[in-house]
């Protein structure tokens, strides 16, 4: 047996060794040059393990008995060396502990910021593969490389790189990874950032969710807790809903407001009451809510949600009132066409109204018809331009056969009224019989050049006759290639080509020869019927 040979902590560090078995560590880290931060990471590893298993066998060969080194922060001497109690982080391999030097930390802490800095380098792509080729390193590392990590996360405002460090800290399920990522998910306006933080947190799971739960709990951190709810809104899993039912009657509006719109989305018996009182909470609590029971077409057969809808209709709360009406539509039910068809004539606010004549035509069914075509004869201030011509628009959407003709008669109404107007200003202007100031006030179709709003009246008015392919309105649009405005002209023509061609030339014709005609409207007919 050779002789007892004592040894000290700088003997087990691979920096010390040459020569030997094992320890031609000179040649290694020459090879080590030309590898990669990760390859050299793996190889560090190895040589660090062979290092400990040689240190072993020289132990046995020396007959030390291998008990450990105890953590005592003394020397104990053995023979010519001794061996230091170092306060770095230790090693255990069975039953011999060794300890990583600063200088040994100071290379991993390096090889780790060299890995994170190749996620910013190069195009998507590139970056994609080194997050790909460092993952596994990454989690090797395990809870040391998160402050990197986060510090990195944190300190760049590349939306790109974000997003591949969020991807790899979702591997992490530690508190402070969770609060990062969540604090990312609800200030971040990036689409692609706030989806990825979303897995990252879904993923951590139960995790995420107890965390973030008990944030809401805290008193009076409302930023704080205005944080965590919106994460929670984000992660859409049921484990959520207690959570925030706890916040949905809570004194701040934000975190109601936020609730509110989350628990929407689930499919749950406790959260329908909650729903229906937010009905009656601030207007933007009352939209979310309002939105939420719109789409909850499940519950009618249960509970009522026409009549709460229908009242909030009513509403002098604009952005309310027009909510109700869209979720209204989406429901569809023959009461829900009901309340939509009376707010047409009732002093409902006007945006409202709009949303509802878009609903009943959305909903293409022969009450829904008939209260467009009711409303579309009403004046004004019942029924205003801008809601009049969206009925005009609605009424073109109609798809059934049966229901275009009656779709089209007020629309043909409207455009002879507009005509037999038209023709009494020109007898009148022509007699003398009333100043042109007068002719305006009796005929409000003479300011449509510059009313820009009966314009598109009578726009939309041609142009959904043409859709509909209104036959019987061939008579009401001929008039029209003499208008005096040129724009009214050229969709008269467009239209009349496209309902029926050959007939519409035929009684074009025909305008141009009756004698009844002013020779100026045969004119402008004539050219139009040249442009055909």
């Amino acid at each position: 047996m050779s002789s007892a040979k004592s040894f000290s902590a700088s003997d087990l560090n691979p920096s010390t060794f040459s020569g030997g078995k094992g320890f031609a560590l000179d040649v290694v880290s020459s090879h080590n040059a030309d590898l990669s931060v990760g390859q050299r990471s793996e190889k560090r590893l190895n040589r660090q393990k062979d290092i400990e298993e040689d240190a072993e066998r020289d132990l046995a060969e020396e007959g030390i008995e291998k008990t450990g080194i105890e953590k005592t922060g003394t020397e104990k001497k053995t023979g010519e060396r001794t061996i230091k109690d170092l306060p770095e982080q230790s090693l255990t391999t069975d039953g011999l502990t060794l300890k990583k030097t600063a200088e040994e930390l100071a290379i991993e802490k390096s090889t780790i910021e060299q890995a994170i800095a190749q996620l910013a380098d190069g195009d998507f792509h590139s970056k994609w593969d080194s997050a790909k080729r460092f993952s596994k390193q990454f989690a090797d590392w395990g809870d040391r490389v998160i402050p990197h990590l986060i510090d990195r996360l944190q300190t760049t405002t590349n939306p790109e790189d974000q997003w591949f460090l969020v991807r790899i800290l979702g591997q992490f399920d530690r508190p402070e990874v969770i609060e990062v990522i969540a604090h990312l998910l609800t200030s971040t306006p990036h689409d692609d950032l706030q989806m990825e933080a979303t897995k990252a947190l879904t993923r951590l799971g139960s995790s995420a969710i107890e965390l973030l739960s008990a944030q809401l709990a805290e008193q009076p951190l409302d930023a704080k807790r205005i944080l965590a709810a919106r994460a929670l809104a984000y992660i859409r899993r049921s484990a959520t809903i207690v959570p925030l039912l706890s916040v949905a009657a809570d004194d701040n509006a934000e975190l109601r407001a936020i609730a509110l719109e989350a628990l929407g989305s689930f499919h749950d018996p406790r959260v329908t009451p909650v729903l229906l009182a937010g009905l009656h909470d601030r207007p933007a609590i009352s939209v979310e809510a309002i939105r939420a029971l719109g789409r909850r077409g499940d519950l009618l057969a249960t509970t009522d949600l026409i009549g709460p809808l229908a009242a909030c209709l009513q509403s002098s709360e604009a952005a309310v009132a027009k909510e109700s009406a869209i979720a209204l539509g989406r429901l569809g039910t023959d009461a829900a066409t009901t309340a939509l068809g009376s707010a047409l004539t009732q002093p409902v606010v006007t945006a409202a109204k709009v949303a509802a004549v878009r609903a009943l035509g959305w909903m293409n069914t022969a009450p829904a018809v008939e209260y467009l075509v009711r409303a579309f004869g009403c004046s004004v201030p019942v029924v205003m331009p801008s809601v009049q011509q969206e009925i005009a628009r609605s009424l073109g959407q109609t798809q059934s056969d049966d229901l275009k003709a009656k779709a089209a008669e007020p629309l043909i109404a409207w455009l002879k009224s507009t005509h037999q107007l038209a023709q009494k200003r020109d007898r009148q202007s022509l007699s003398g019989l009333s100043s042109a100031r007068s002719s305006a006030a009796i005929d409000p179709a003479a300011n449509i050049a510059a009313d820009p709003e009966a314009f598109l009246l009578k726009q939309t008015v041609i142009s959904t006759l043409a859709r509909l392919g209104a036959v019987d309105a061939l008579d009401s649009l001929v008039p029209l290639l003499s208008d005096r405005d040129s724009r009214i002209r050229m969709h008269a023509l467009s239209a009349l080509k496209r309902i029926d061609p050959r007939a519409a030339q035929t009684k074009t014709q025909a305008y141009i020869e009756d004698p009844h005609v002013s020779p100026q409207h045969r004119k402008m007919a004539a050219e139009s019927l040249l442009a055909w």
